[in-house]
């Protein structure tokens, strides 16, 4: 890439494109937020030129409206991120797979009956309901929550927000299985 980029530096351009169109009026060359130089565009409209002959103006709008549809993606794209995230949509499949796989190795757990995920920012926001033994202690429980958040923290960052709700597997009475 470096000698590409030098030929392109040292590179003078001869041929006179204001004899094709005049420049204001060439769609290609108004590309300023597509992250062409305007010497590989010259590059692209002398080949056009010297390859189509005449016929070379039909490149210059097929060029303007494939530039412009790689912005209009780019556009669409950062849209949609930013709405899903305004709108607090769940974490992708695979990574709620992840999430699963890594509580599923904790060797108290027998299932997680619950998950709810969302990006907070940067960060990610994770709500876990586990399905563990009902005899299961107090003490026994709240570690199990330390070392699964801390498990979610080095996988996913130390912003990551976890809550960890431990349920009992059997159903005690008055309290039926969600």
């Amino acid at each position: 890439m470096r000698i590409s980029e030098e030929t392109l530096e040292n590179f003078t351009i001869t041929y006179p494109l204001d004899r094709l169109a005049p420049l204001e009026r060439v769609l290609f060359l108004d590309i300023e937020t597509t992250g062409f130089t305007a010497k590989s565009s010259y590059l692209y409209l002398i080949g056009c030129a010297y390859f189509l002959g005449e016929r070379w103006r039909i490149a210059d709008p097929i060029a303007a409206l494939a530039v412009a549809a790689c912005i209009f993606k780019v556009v669409f794209d950062l849209l949609r991120a930013g709405v899903d995230e305004l709108l607090e949509r769940s974490l992708p499949p695979a990574t709620e797979d992840e999430i699963r796989r890594i509580a599923a190795g904790e060797a108290e757990v027998r299932s997680v009956r619950l998950l709810r995920t969302r990006r907070l920012g940067p960060a990610i926001a994770v709500e876990l309901h586990l399905c563990v033994e009902g005899a299961m202690t107090v003490v026994r429980s709240h570690a199990l929550s330390l070392r699964l958040e801390r498990r979610l923290r080095e996988r996913f960052g130390p912003d990551t927000l976890v809550v960890v709700h431990a349920e009992p597997c059997e159903p005690e009475a008055g309290h039926g299985a969600r």
